[in-house]
């Protein structure tokens, strides 16, 4: 049926879609609200790793359409790929850049990864949706493996903080 949502496509729910939508919220909230001891502990570079490897897991996942039941820690994986590595990005990025450019380098990094990139994506994955189904969430854990890579040499890379 054209012009129906993908999600109606995939036989879920307007109700449905609304819960796991909520789901992800409410698990993202208990992240940021209860995990930053341990969000400290493991650092900055290891939980953008993190991140990465949820992103390749999930997006992989979502293209083989699986059963909703699956959907709901699939969705909870959000936490990890968004919030987590948001959080990681912005402490990386004030560790790397100097003192007197902290400001302007998080307003380059918000712009690219939250603006022109997701932008971009979004733009393409209409497309690429039409014309290849769920199987358009393989090109997502692409890029997913991308940063994963990118956050491994990093890690590798970066200075660590004086303890």
């Amino acid at each position: 049926m054209e012009g129906v949502a993908a999600e109606f496509q995939q036989g879920i729910s307007e109700v449905m879609v609304g819960l796991l939508w909520g789901w992800g919220v409410l698990v993202e909230i208990g992240f940021m609200w209860f995990m930053e001891p341990w969000r400290r502990k493991v650092g900055p570079e290891r939980l953008l790793i993190l991140g990465g490897v949820a992103g390749v897991v999930r997006w992989t996942a979502f293209a083989f359409s699986p059963p909703l039941w699956l959907l709901f820690p699939l969705q909870a994986l959000h936490t990890l790929t968004f919030a987590a590595t948001f959080l990681a990005g912005l402490k990386l990025v004030e560790r790397l850049s100097p003192p007197q450019s902290a400001s302007a380098a998080q307003a380059v990094s918000s712009a690219l990864s939250g603006g022109l990139l997701i932008g971009l994506a979004t733009l393409v994955s209409g497309a690429l949706f039409d014309a290849v189904g769920a199987r358009g969430y393989l090109a997502m854990a692409a890029l997913a493996a991308v940063g994963l890579l990118g956050s491994v040499r990093l890690a590798r890379l970066a200075p660590q903080p004086a303890h």
